[in-house]
């Protein structure tokens, strides 16, 4: 609307609740099985799966994908037997929308073509815990025009044109 090109995509991300499920300790990290990106952690009584499913194509597509279970259940087994035990119920389930860049990292920076427009988006589910750098380094760039905490450049916009893609190894 502003007339400034920001490539950032929707992309649904899908988390399946477990029933009441006892057979894992009642308190343990989030796990996150980095070879596939599965993970999971406690939730309340029950068990929150969550998986990035690589199938999945942009769009704003906010409703759940009830074959999503199986394809949820087979890894959760494969990491951790004992879970092929936990029952799920597909009605409790939902999904939701990751903002999504080329290299899964924020753009934080100036508009190129818009003067006064900054964007601080694209965080690709990592926003709220990103928060409070982020608000200081747009704090600093609107005033300063650079950053003293990092530099900035690597987040901006311009980055995806000049092919300085970020490297992320770890997409959940």
């Amino acid at each position: 609307m502003a007339g400034a090109e920001l490539l950032v995509e929707p992309l649904r991300r899908q988390l399946v609740p477990t029933e009441p499920f006892n057979q894992l300790p009642k308190q343990f990290p989030m796990v996150i099985d980095m070879s596939t990106g599965f993970h999971f952690r406690r939730e309340g009584k029950g068990i929150l799966l969550a998986w990035n499913d690589h199938d999945e194509t942009p769009g704003f597509k906010t409703d759940f994908d009830p074959t999503f279970v199986e394809k949820i259940l087979t890894h959760a087994a494969s990491r951790v037997p004992v879970l092929a035990e936990a029952e799920v119920n597909p009605r409790r389930a939902w999904a939701g929308l990751y903002e999504m860049t080329p290299d899964h990292h924020c753009i934080i920076g100036p508009a190129p073509n818009v003067k006064g427009l900054y964007f601080v988006n694209g965080f690709s589910g990592h926003g709220v815990m990103h928060s409070p750098a982020s608000g200081r380094i747009t704090a600093e760039l609107v005033l300063q025009g650079h950053s003293d905490l990092i530099d900035a450049k690597q987040l901006s916009v311009e980055r995806f044109k000049e092919g300085k893609l970020l490297v992320e190894a770890a997409v959940l």
